[in-house]
C-alpha cells in the first residue's frame, strides 16, 4: 500500500489500530498504514499514554480471540488442525508472556533438601607448584 502523507499523525494512529485488528502483526500493521518504520509505532507506545493502552488493548483482545478458538476446539465445538493448535498456542505466548510462556524454576539442594554451600576455588596455574 502506498503511503499517504498527508494524514495527520492521529489519522495515522485509528488506521494503524484498524489494520492491527485485522492482521495482528505490529511490522504489517504498520506498513499497511504507511508508516516506514516499526520504532514509530514503538515511540507512539512510549510517548503516548491513550495510544499505548489502546495497543495493549488490541494485543489483550487478540490473545482473548485466540483462547476462545483454542476453548472451542478443546471442547469439541471448532476443529482445528494441530498445526493451528500449536500456532495458535506460540502466538498466546508471544502476547501474553506473563500468563503463558513456560516457567521454570530450579533450585539446587543436598540430598536430604539442605541448602547447598557454593564456594569459589581458584584453579591453579601451570607455573605452580605444590
Amino acid at each position: 500500500m502506498e503511503p499517504n502523507n498527508k494524514l495527520s499523525t492521529a489519522e495515522r494512529k485509528v488506521l494503524f489500530a484498524k489494520h492491527y485488528q485485522l492482521v495482528g502483526s505490529l511490522g504489517e500493521a504498520a506498513a499497511l498504514a504507511g508508516i516506514k518504520s516499526r520504532k514509530t509505532v514503538y515511540l507512539w507506545i512510549e510517548k503516548d499514554a491513550t495510544f499505548a493502552e489502546l495497543y495493549q488493548e488490541l494485543k489483550a483482545n487478540r490473545a482473548d480471540q485466540i483462547k476462545s478458538k483454542l476453548y472451542l476446539s478443546a471442547t469439541g465445538q471448532l476443529a482445528l488442525t494441530q498445526p493451528q493448535v500449536t500456532s495458535a498456542i506460540f502466538l498466546l505466548k508471544a502476547f501474553d508472556p506473563k500468563q503463558f510462556a513456560e516457567k521454570y524454576q530450579m533450585q539446587h539442594v543436598g540430598a536430604e533438601g539442605e541448602t547447598l554451600k557454593i564456594e569459589f576455588v581458584p584453579a591453579k596455574r601451570n607455573d605452580e607448584t605444590g
